[in-house]
């Protein structure tokens, strides 16, 4: 009956014409009320959407839409009925709506542009919730496929964003920060960033504050240095401006540059770039500032004999301290604790780069000279002289003063007394900025390990040739060895079950001949006394137990030690096998230079065909009995037809009767009963012929499975390498532009400390 009233309510609204806007708007949502009532989603729906085309004003009538939309969970209606009702109203209370229903991820199928005009409008209408919505869309955007559409779309409004006269941006500084960081990592080209990178980079450096605006102009006139004329160039003065007396803290230059460097080292050695395992450990010595690194050079075993130094770390190899190694070693001495030094390890670039100075001991002039030498390749490196001849002291020190006017020089104490703290304070420790000095030094070394990645790109593609070209021969000795695996087991499977088939024969035709000659020997069971009423069951049933006999003692026992020479035999057929497996398995792991290849080919098989032959021949076999003596009609008519007339003959004619009988039995054919006895006991034998492939087949499938398991990665290993190369070689911006923003980020420490030399060969 309610439907009914329902229905005519219906009718009645929709009869109703009026030009009254506010009695149309009434009509509309009475019916909006009705179909939702009804079920009739869509009708309501749809006329919803009449009510707001009419007078989004109206009361009451957005908010029932929003509730209608959210409780339908009809998403795409409610986004879009906030974002026009935002613009529309300019209201806040829309704004905050649709960055709800943002932060919520229903806006995942909306291209960024989608936002443009409703980002423009609220930017006039409240900078607090600008940024909020801002935040929401960057947030949802970054973990989206359509992250640099986005900051594209932020690249065209970032412009028009001011700095902070009418309002203090609380989020935005730090999220440009972020994603400058971020997208110049090295995770992008060049290409893909190259339109969105000046306008953030900009932006950032009007809304940021404090340090942080420093940063952001170093990063204004790094990206400047880099891609000229991309840059307002107003914006790119007020940087320099902003830095021309600006200070930096070279304590957080110092951790930003390691930073970078751990960075750096992962990328190259996801490239396949072959680097020192402690490379990065090594770095962080930088961070320690508990302590000075101090190269040894010249004739250092006077010193380490003298002083007692070589207190070497367990973790790294002893050092070299023979009178003839001139190379610099690195040490470690403590900052507080009188000057405690003990030797680490032989210091290479990096180690050479990064000392905090170097003492280099001096006998002669050809110590000075190595000085020179070594100074040359690495020129950061500040050298204090020990000369160690006290006849020459002079000449030597005037010499020294030459060629290295900055550098102080000691007389090394001839007596053996403990002097180190003396010669300690004679290179002035105290003088020593190590902070600052070693900021400078790793952002030099920076430098050059950009250039050393530069480089490493030729040696890469040649490297990748090679490897390419060992795993394509890899490849093709794989499926050669799988080949030869395959005729290898063959011909052991048909060597084994050859040689069985001779057992098995020579077993089935000395059962046919001995089964025969053991019926025909029955003849001596007939004698004149028998009954010959009886005979023929007698006769059946002792043939029938003879020949068990017969199976069970003699042929069981030929066949046992036939089987016992076959798994002998076999075993050195297998053998032979797993040597030539183990020759394959070792040729592999020579070429992969490591255990890649496993092969788990055990012997097993071998005490399962024992077990089984045992369970054969101790079995007991029991044949079914069979009917020997009267298998044949003829036979079968003649015995008991014999039966009931040598019941009636007369005692003298039964000799004749007798002799007739065990002629029968001597002469008979039994090739058919011996040819059914035989096939029955063959069928065990049978049997076991028909696991012999399968058990050849198992004791070979490891070694299959591994060779095609590693088949499978070295393949793919080559598609990859394949593609990486084509990459490479026809875009190289994939390995160049990652250097290029390691190089922007480099240059942006440089610049907070001073001028920068620029890297070429992008």
């Amino acid at each position: 009956m309610q439907l009914d009233f329902l229905a005519i309510a219906e009718e009645y609204y929709k009869d109703i014409q009026t030009d009254s806007e506010v009695l149309q708007m009434e009509i509309l949502l009475q019916l909006f009320l009705l179909y939702i009532r009804r079920g009739r989603l869509l009708e309501a729906k749809n006329t919803i959407r009449k009510a707001l085309d009419t007078d989004p004003d109206y009361p009451g009538v957005t908010k029932r839409a929003r509730a209608f939309y959210e409780k339908e969970e009809s998403w795409q209606d409610a986004l879009y009925l906030a974002e026009k009702e935002a613009i529309r109203t300019k209201s806040l209370h829309w704004f905050r709506v649709l960055k709800t229903y943002v932060e919520k991820g229903l806006v995942k199928d909306k291209e960024p542009n989608y936002f443009h005009p409703i980002l423009a409008e609220v930017y006039t209408v409240d900078k607090e919730c600008y940024e909020q919505l801002v935040v929401a869309l960057w947030t949802h955007y970054k973990q989206t496929k359509q992250y640099l559409s986005w900051l594209l779309e932020m690249s065209k409004l970032s412009p028009n964003i001011d700095p902070g006269v009418e309002y203090e941006w609380r989020h935005l500084p730090n999220l440009y920060k972020e994603t400058i960081t971020d997208i110049t990592s090295g995770d992008y080209t060049v290409k893909e960033i190259s339109e969105i990178v000046p306008s953030l980079i900009l932006t950032w450096f009007r809304i940021a504050k404090g340090e942080d605006a420093k940063l952001a102009a170093s990063a204004v006139i790094a990206w400047d240095e880099m891609y000229p004329f991309h840059m307002d160039r107003m914006g790119v003065e007020k940087a320099k401006n902003l830095l021309l007396h600006h200070s930096a803290d070279s304590t957080q230059i110092l951790y930003k540059a390691v930073k970078l460097f751990e960075l750096m080292v992962r990328w190259a050695k996801e490239k396949g770039i072959v680097l020192d395992s402690h490379l990065t450990e090594k770095m962080k010595r930088q961070l320690d500032l508990q302590h000075y690194f101090v190269l040894l050079g010249g004739n250092k075993s006077s010193l380490l004999s003298k002083w007692k130094l070589n207190k070497t770390s367990s973790s790294l190899p002893p050092i070299e301290t023979k009178k003839t190694n001139n190379g610099l070693i690195l040490c470690q001495m403590s900052m507080l604790k009188n000057n405690e030094i003990n030797t680490l390890e032989s210091a290479g670039l990096l180690e050479q780069s990064l000392a905090d100075f170097a003492i280099y001991i001096v006998e002669n002039e050809t110590d000075i000279d190595e000085a020179m030498h070594i100074r040359k390749q690495v020129p950061e490196i500040n050298f204090q002289f020990l000369i160690n001849n006290g006849f020459k002291d002079a000449d030597l020190t005037q010499k020294i003063k030459i060629k290295f006017s900055n550098s102080s020089v000691v007389s090394l104490p001839q007596k053996n007394n403990d002097q180190w703290a003396e010669i300690m304070s004679s290179i002035k420790l105290q003088d020593l900025r190590v902070e600052e000095e070693r900021a400078t030094k790793t952002l030099s070394f920076l430098k050059r390990f950009l250039r050393f990645l530069l480089d490493k790109q030729k040696e890469l593609e040649d490297n990748f040739l090679d490897t390419i070209g060992r795993n394509e021969e890899i490849v093709d000795n794989l499926y050669e060895a799988i080949r030869q695996l395959n005729e290898l087991q063959n011909e052991k499977i048909d060597i084994l079950k050859n040689n069985y088939r001779f057992i098995k024969h020579e077993i089935r035709e000395n059962m046919l001949k001995g089964v025969s000659e053991i019926l025909r020997g029955c003849a001596d069971l007939v004698s004149k006394d028998s009954d010959f009423e009886q005979i023929h069951v007698k006769l059946n049933e002792e043939m029938n137990r003879r020949v068990n006999d017969y199976v069970n003692e003699d042929i069981l026992q030929v066949f046992h030690l036939a089987m016992d020479e076959w798994i002998k035999e076999s075993e050195r057929e297998l053998k032979d096998s797993k040597s030539s497996l183990d020759e394959i398995r070792t040729n592999f792991n020579q070429m992969f230079g490591k255990e890649k290849v496993v092969f788990d080919c055990d012997l097993r098989v071998l005490d399962d065909w024992a077990r089984d032959v045992d369970r054969i021949c101790h079995g007991n076999i029991q044949l079914e009995e069979a009917n020997i003596i009267m298998r044949s009609g003829s036979s079968q008519f003649l015995i008991k037809g014999a039966g009931k007339v040598f019941g009636s003959i007369p005692q003298k004619n039964k000799h004749l009767i007798f002799k007739k009988y065990r002629e029968f039995i001597e002469t008979k054919d039994y090739s058919d009963i011996a040819k059914s006895i035989t096939d029955r006991f063959m069928l065990q034998v049978d049997l076991f012929e028909k696991s012999i492939q399968r058990d050849v087949e198992m004791f070979f499938n490891n070694a299959f499975n591994s060779l095609e398991a590693v088949l499978k990665e070295v393949e793919k290993d080559l598609t990859e390498e394949k593609q990486l190369l084509y990459e490479m070689s026809n875009n190289p911006e994939i390995y160049r532009d990652p250097i290029a923003m390691f190089d922007f980020n480099v240059r942006q420490f440089h610049i907070l400390y001073g001028v920068i030399e620029p890297v070429h060969g992008y």
